[in-house]
């Protein structure tokens, strides 16, 4: 099966973040690997045992929940999804 690929040009990270999740979730055995190029804002992303205490936010940059990862970590702003095998 062959993927497609995406230019989102640049986008806010929590709206694309779900968008993602609600494509991987609709997903069935029919559905086309997709990869996204996009560029976002930087952001700091706080995982499911992340605690927002540990990020020492000297920057005027905001924090985002997310579930992918067990850790604290800035994201800056170039980001590369794949999605499928």
């Amino acid at each position: 099966m062959k993927a497609t690929a995406r230019w989102l040009g640049r986008v806010e990270y929590e709206p694309t973040w779900r968008a993602m999740q609600q494509f991987t979730e609709a997903r069935t055995s029919e559905t086309a690997d997709e990869v996204w190029f996009l560029e976002h804002p930087p952001v700091y992303t706080l995982g499911m045992n992340a605690d927002p205490r540990h990020v020492i936010n000297t920057l005027p940059v905001p924090q985002a929940a997310q579930s992918l990862l067990g850790i604290a970590q800035y994201d800056d702003v170039c980001l590369v999804h794949k999605f499928g095998a």
